[in-house]
Formats: structure tokens, C-alpha cells, sequence
């Protein structure tokens, strides 16, 4: 299978996502410590993304990886945003 990662947990103005495969879809969700939704991004035949997080406030979130074709969830990783 490929390893797909969210490069950098600690995270300033933009969660780069790679390791999707191009002939897939995803929907890359980020949710707040509360678990509640702050980000979408739904992607299609791409390896990578960069998904801004430039106004998301200090704090954890959560980053949730979502296969359409299969539907499945496949990933999730903690984030800590700084200034």
C-alpha cells in the first residue's frame, strides 16, 4: 500500500498531505480539539496537496484522510498549529 503522511505535525500556515495515489479521489478533513469540522478539501487525481491553515487558530486539530473510491477512512494524525 502506499504511505501517505502529513509532513510537519507542527503546522504554520499551510498542512502539506502527499502519498495519494493520482488515479484516487480524497477528502481531507481537519477538525478542532472539540471535534468539530474547520476544514475540507476534497482532492482528484493528485499525489499531494497543501491545504491553508493560515487562519486556523493556535491549538491541536486533527487531520482525517478519506478515500471516496473505497470509502473508507485511511489516515488521521494530530496537528499543533502555532503562530
Amino acid at each position: 500500500p502506499t504511505r501517505r503522511s502529513a509532513e510537519r505535525n507542527s503546522v504554520k500556515d499551510k498542512v502539506h498531505v502527499s502519498g495519494l495515489s493520482a488515479t484516487k479521489s480524497y477528502t481531507i478533513q481537519i477538525y478542532n480539539n472539540q471535534g468539530v469540522q474547520v476544514s475540507q478539501v476534497t482532492v482528484h487525481g493528485q499525489t499531494e496537496v497543501n491545504i491553508n491553515s493560515v487562519s486556523l487558530q493556535s491549538g491541536v486539530y486533527w487531520l482525517q484522510v478519506y478515500d471516496n473510491s473505497r470509502n473508507k477512512k485511511i489516515g488521521i494524525t494530530m496537528l499543533l498549529k502555532s503562530r
